[in-house]
């Protein structure tokens, strides 16, 4: 049996609103639950796509494992790069969202019998831009403190910003992915993130600690900068868990601009090639408190297909 719930409310509260619709075993939400024409991109600089992405959840027990929630990420819904359109999955979940953007899925899957395998299937439309778009953004101000791992306040870090500042904004941010892409060793994926410090000191990392740098250094420049990760889209629908990947954002003239010292990208992008899922937040307030996927059960083993 079909069932349909829609909410209309003010503009004002789009952020917190949610639509669930539920079609022969598929739920389906768009960005804020109701239908809208997305943001129009010069020709030629916008391309939209369909992008799949599933795991497997796997009870190795002899047990019932009871009450089961899985979560994950949905692209973020929006970035000077990326809108997310529609979202749907194999099965029902909740969608909820925090004030950058972050969206998380969950699924309430309740009971996983004995050695049992389900499988979760989710399929996101997004619109891409080879170039940034203007993002009116309140939440910049967040993005220019000195946190763990991003130590834009420690002397080395201060003292090397000071050196890589041009005559503006932009002009520094480019002068700082400039001097990482040269100086600083791809050393291969590490499991724990080290930081800024540690790559400026040890001349390497892996694309987390660019991320890092890059934005301790824009920040010691007092130019707004985030950490991203997500996934690099190559070609095909589906993303893979070798695709994850971390890069940064600095902000200027209203829009966020992707530097990425790892994968030698700046600013201009093929569009579509970045998935972002995460805005890594400064604050406690995001709804980030995991990395790719969580589930509330130590019994159950998931995996990325």
């Amino acid at each position: 049996m079909n069932k349909k719930k829609n909410i209309s409310i003010p503009l004002a509260l789009m952020l917190l609103c949610v639509t669930w619709v539920s079609t022969t075993g598929i739920a389906v939400k768009n960005a804020c639950g109701e239908k809208s024409t997305p943001p129009r991109a010069a020709p030629g600089e916008t391309v939209r796509k369909t992008i799949l992405y599933s795991y497997t959840l796997q009870n190795k027990t002899p047990f019932s494992q009871k009450e089961v929630i899985f979560a994950t990420y949905a692209p973020v819904l929006k970035t000077s790069y990326q809108e997310c359109i529609k979202v749907r999955a194999s099965d029902d979940f909740e969608l909820s969202r925090d004030e950058l953007g972050n969206q998380i899925i969950k699924f309430r899957i309740g009971n996983l019998p004995p050695y049992a395998t389900k499988i979760i299937t989710i399929n996101v439309t997004v619109n891409f831009h080879q170039h940034p778009s203007l993002v009116f953004d309140h939440t910049d101000s967040q993005f220019l403190v000195s946190e763990p791992f991003v130590e834009s306040n420690k002397p080395e870090i201060v003292s090397l910003a000071r050196k890589l500042k041009g005559k503006t904004s932009f002009d520094t941010a480019s002068k700082i992915y400039i001097w990482i892409s040269k100086n600083i060793k791809y050393a291969g994926y590490t499991r724990f993130e080290r930081g800024a410090l540690y790559c400026l000191k040890h001349k390497r990392g892996d694309c987390t600690e660019f991320a890092d740098l890059f934005v301790a250094l824009a920040r010691a420049n007092n130019i707004p900068a985030r950490r991203m990760a997500g996934y690099i889209c190559k070609e095909g629908p589906s993303i893979r868990t070798a695709g994850y990947h971390n890069w940064a954002e600095f902000y200027d003239q209203n829009k966020w601009h992707i530097a990425d010292s790892t994968r030698k990208v700046f600013e201009e992008v093929k569009a579509g090639f970045y998935l972002a899922t995460r805005i890594i937040s400064p604050t406690d307030r995001s709804v980030c408190k995991f990395e790719r996927f969580n589930i509330n059960n130590k019994e159950i083993k998931v995996k990325m297909n």
